[in-house]
């Protein structure tokens, strides 16, 4: 997001001088023309009166400067609006000659130090500790008498974090921040309280130049009792001389960080765009996406979604979109993947695909838009817990591969069961609709040789649930999803996802939409899929509270959520 930036303008010390003879040498007394500094440069339009933070000189008292390995201290008069300052000293450095001498200064604190101090910022800087973390300095750099002038940088970076309410939040008015993960070389602390501004939800901090660590909470903002976490999701690098802006939405479910911008620190007028997080994609409110309503016709109508990060946190608009109440086409489901989420990675070894399940792509060829979920769960035998099978001592992997599983494409299917430890086991693919036809057939197999016990119990409640809700026509109908399918409807889009890849995005997302039309939230427990695990007799499901994928024994009672591909 590109925007202005006012900034601070960087400062120059001018140096007077006295008349010259003809070749260029001062002859103003015995030892030469003392140098006097003049500082200017620092008139910025947002001043305040906390020193060179803000370009003031008012509070600076002395500044060192250093020519060769000489150290003389100038005392620092300011101006009457304090943006400028005569800098005089009663044992100055004196000009003898015309060639450049090198030239170093700083703001100096202890009339003992005779070296540029490090940078040490102060941990608290809600008060004059923001001030004190102030370090500015003339690098060492050549002046010569026909260009008399230092040019003074920050060697701090200055952040900004300015908070705005987000959905379930109505005011930011008092949230406490803090910057955490910061590098304590030289004795900088590891976290820091920023100063904030009044009756605004800024706040500002002075860091020394570092590196912010991928993966680690940087800022936090505590509100009514909670605190929340900005993580980046890439290295952050803050420059000496550089500020950086970032603008935060506190949702009542975390944070959201709407822009980052920065630059020099001066009043350039422009920006770099310096986002440590990558935006996967952004939706408007036609196109299709996860959380939307999907009706009876097949048509759709927006959920609310706008953006989704690659690490998979959402951005939502601030109130939810309602649903289309209409008896003669009602909402049936929701949807909770679509390709766009997925096609613009690279390097990926198992991404989401509809054309995985070679069955579904030719029974339903044009079923290529995405998956939606039915708006309740199953039930069998009018309960809404069930086995996936009361008996478990055979697997229906066997059956698929025997002369008893009869279809025309037999070849195109994929096993059903799969282990973890496999490389690209089918657990990682979108094979819901062929499994279920796999299972399917089992059951018939079952039904003609008296094996009740054996029959999928998921797979034989579709029929009666679809009688009362019905897919849209324009769909591939209802089917047990996949491990791979479940997950995502819990997370998102992982390669191996039995990787104990634990978070909630899209099934928060998800809930929202089916509260709203009517339906009920996926429970926060285990959900049946349609793949077998092949260590075991057992069957892979997902728990809805975490995302974690785990085989389990068939005759345990779990709950059954349908979904289709459209």
């Amino acid at each position: 997001m590109k925007r202005r930036i006012f900034t601070y303008s960087t400062f120059v010390l001018f140096l007077g001088l006295s008349a010259c003879t003809q070749d260029g040498l001062p002859t103003d007394g015995a030892e030469g023309t003392p140098m006097t500094f003049t500082a200017t440069g620092l008139d910025f339009p947002e001043a305040r009166s906390r020193a060179t933070v803000d370009g003031n000189w008012t509070g600076v008292s002395t500044v060192a400067v250093k020519i060769g390995g000489e150290v003389k201290d100038y005392t620092v008069t300011p101006s009457a609006d304090g943006l400028s300052a005569t800098l005089t000293s009663t044992d100055p450095f004196y000009w003898t000659r015309t060639e450049p001498v090198t030239v170093s200064a700083w703001p100096k604190a202890d009339a003992s130090t005779a070296d540029m101090p490090l940078v040490v910022v102060q941990a608290d800087q809600s008060g004059d500790g923001f001030a004190k973390s102030d370090f500015i300095a003339a690098e060492p750099q050549e002046v010569s008498i026909g260009a008399p002038s230092l040019k003074f940088t920050h060697r701090t970076a200055r952040l900004t974090v300015t908070l705005t309410p987000g959905d379930g939040i109505n005011s930011v008015e008092g949230a406490a921040v803090k910057l955490l993960g910061l590098n304590t070389t030289n004795g900088n602390p590891s976290f820091i309280t920023p100063y904030h501004v009044a009756e605004t939800a800024v706040y500002e901090a002075l860091v020394a130049p570092q590196s912010i660590a991928q993966g680690t909470a940087f800022i936090t903002v505590t509100l009514n009792g909670t605190t929340y976490s900005y993580i980046p999701q890439a290295v952050i690098e803050l420059e000496a001389g550089n500020r950086y802006n970032y603008t935060v939405k506190v949702n009542a479910k975390g944070l959201e960080l709407e822009s980052v911008s920065g630059g020099e620190w001066t009043d350039s007028g422009t920006s770099e765009d310096v986002t440590s997080r990558e935006v996967l994609v952004r939706y408007t409110a036609n196109e299709v996406k996860k959380g939307d309503y999907i009706y009876q016709d097949g048509t759709t109508s927006d959920g609310g979604l706008r953006l989704i990060y690659t690490d998979g946190t959402m951005v939502t608009t601030p109130e939810k979109p309602q649903p289309i109440i209409d008896d003669a086409n009602p909402v049936v489901g929701i949807v909770f993947w679509t390709p766009s989420e997925t096609t613009p990675q690279t390097g990926r070894n198992t991404p989401a695909s509809l054309t995985d399940d070679l069955i579904m792509r030719a029974d339903y060829p044009k079923c290529t838009h995405g998956l939606a979920v039915a708006l309740k769960d199953v039930t069998y035998n009018e309960s809404e817990e069930m086995a996936w099978q009361k008996k478990s001592d055979e697997l229906v992997a066997d059956f698929q591969s025997s002369e008893n599983f009869i279809h025309e494409e037999k070849t195109d299917f994929k096993s059903i069961v799969s282990g973890e430890g496999a490389e690209d086991p089918p657990m990682n693919y979108i094979l819901g609709y062929q499994n279920t036809v796999v299972l399917r057939a089992y059951n018939e197999y079952c039904q003609k040789n008296s094996k009740l016990d054996y029959i999928v119990q998921p797979v034989a409640a579709i029929d009666e649930f679809a009688e009362y809700h019905p897919a849209p026509t324009n769909s591939t109908g209802w089917f047990l999803p996949s491990p791979k399918e479940l997950h995502i409807l819990c997370y998102k889009d992982v390669d191996n996802i039995a990787d104990y890849h634990t978070d909630t995005d899209t099934r928060d997302i998800v809930n929202s939409s089916l509260t709203a039309a009517g339906g009920g939230g996926l429970k926060n427990f285990w959900y049946w899929s349609s793949g077998e695990d092949s260590s075991s007799y057992g069957a892979w499901s997902v728990h809805l509270d975490y995302g974690i994928v785990r085989n389990l024994n068939k005759p345990g009672n779990y709950y059954v959520r349908l979904v289709f591909a459209f």
